[in-house]
Parts: structure tokens; C-alpha cells; sequence
């Protein structure tokens, strides 16, 4: 131990950050994800928007994905952050 006193501010910013830097990581994931899928659907919009067994645009796949990321990302931050941070209080 050095002797010095912490700030009572640090363990909440410390905290703090540690949260933003996880919300942020997943977000860069998503987003990444999203990307791509746009990217395909782009390259399927070109094609002339292919069509599954001739009634549903494939386009429809790819924004059900997105929604799908964007509702998987919401759910596994909050499950992954309330483990990580019950964890760390526990000790």
C-alpha cells in the first residue's frame, strides 16, 4: 500500500468507465454485424432483389437480422454487464 487515500470519486468513475467501454465494445460489434449485413443486401439490391420461392424479397432476411443484432445486442449487454458488475462487487 502506498499511504495515499483514494478519491471517494474513484471506484464510481472507475465504474463508470469500465461500463461505457463494455457498452461501447458491444456497440462496435453490432454495428460491425449491421454492416456487413447492409452490404450484402446491397449487393442483392444490385442483383435486381432476389426473390425467396418467388414471393418474399430477400431483402426482408437481411432487415429481420438487423433487428434481430440490434435485439440480441440490447439483451446480452444488459445479462453480460449485470453478471460482470455483480461479480466484481462480490468480491
Amino acid at each position: 500500500m502506498s499511504g495515499r487515500a483514494e478519491p471517494f470519486w474513484s471506484a464510481p468513475v472507475n465504474s463508470a468507465l469500465r461500463l461505457a467501454t463494455f457498452i461501447g465494445c458491444h456497440t462496435f460489434v453490432t454495428l460491425v454485424l449491421i454492416g456487413c449485413s447492409r452490404l450484402v443486401a446491397m449487393a442483392l439490391d444490385r442483383a435486381g432483389d432476389p426473390r425467396v420461392f418467388d414471393y418474399m424479397p430477400f431483402r426482408y432476411f437481411f432487415d429481420l437480422m438487423d433487428v434481430v443484432f440490434i435485439t440480441i445486442f440490447i439483451a446480452g449487454t444488459f445479462l453480460s454487464a449485470k453478471r460482470a458488475f455483480k461479480e466484481n462487487d462480490d468480491g
